[in-house]
């Protein structure tokens, strides 16, 4: 569909209940063919016209707003675009972090149970581990349940 013909058709005969039913753009891509149609409709009525001198610059002026939006509309496109490449970056640390400290867990489970040369001291980082899990709100018994 060309909707930059169609909003200029309904911007014509002062229907606007269409731009309702097209849901499939996205609003910013819809808000620039509404203003482009607008641009179109008021160049063709102004040269109808031809009566106002201000004309010329309330169009210049409809135009650098609509270039604005454009800009901010990439710009947006853009930001979302980092925002999900950061998402996912953060994701995968995240992952990276929750396995690094299951290993380290069972490392510490492994250490105090076998009854290992240094498992005193991994009852202690056990113990502070437990600690800061329950102020954080982390804790889960079964990853504990083996030493508790």
């Amino acid at each position: 569909m060309n909707y930059h013909l169609e909003i200029i058709k309904h911007l014509e005969n002062k229907t606007f209940d269409l731009f309702l039913q097209w849901s499939s753009m996205q609003e910013d891509e819809l808000q620039i063919e509404i203003m482009k149609a607008t641009e179109d409709v008021f160049t063709e009525m102004a040269i109808i016209d031809g009566k106002n001198p201000n004309e010329e610059k309330e169009l210049q002026s409809l135009i650098a707003r609509r270039i604005e939006f454009e800009n901010l509309s990439v710009l947006k496109k853009e930001l979302n675009e980092s925002l999900k490449v950061l998402e996912e970056r953060i994701n995968i640390t995240g992952k990276k972090i929750e396995d690094q400290i299951e290993f380290s867990r069972d490392h510490i489970i492994e250490a105090i149970v076998k009854n290992m040369d240094h498992a005193s001291e991994m009852q202690e980082l056990a113990d502070k581990m437990i600690d800061f899990e329950k102020k954080t709100g982390t804790f889960e018994f079964n990853n504990w349940k083996e030493i508790l």
